[in-house]
């Protein structure tokens, strides 16, 4: 774990705006009583990085995990300018989304 803490100490705030964001958007939809409090506890994080292959359009249809209650992508700034691109999520079985 050693190995990545020097990423973990430049993600915190951005983990922490996320958890933040995740829990606002969960709340939304999934409303408590007004009495009621609700908290977050991430279990895992990841960072990767999708880097095309040439003539590549999409990356084929995958599960992240397999008990994911929730994902934030994030597209980082870069010098160059970005077109395209975009995002389907797929909610359960078949084909809807």
């Amino acid at each position: 774990l050693s190995r990545g803490a020097p990423l973990m100490a430049v993600c915190c705030d951005v983990l922490r705006e996320c958890d933040d964001i995740f829990l606002r958007w969960y709340e939304q939809s999934h409303p408590c009583p007004k009495t009621a409090t609700r908290s977050l506890t991430r279990l895992q994080s990841f960072v990767t990085r999708y880097t095309p292959k040439p003539e590549e359009t999409h990356l084929p249809r995958h599960i992240d995990g397999a008990n994911v209650d929730g994902s934030l992508v994030l597209g980082l700034p870069t010098h160059e300018a970005f077109e395209g691109g975009g995002l389907t999520v797929w909610d359960g079985d078949g084909e809807s989304e």
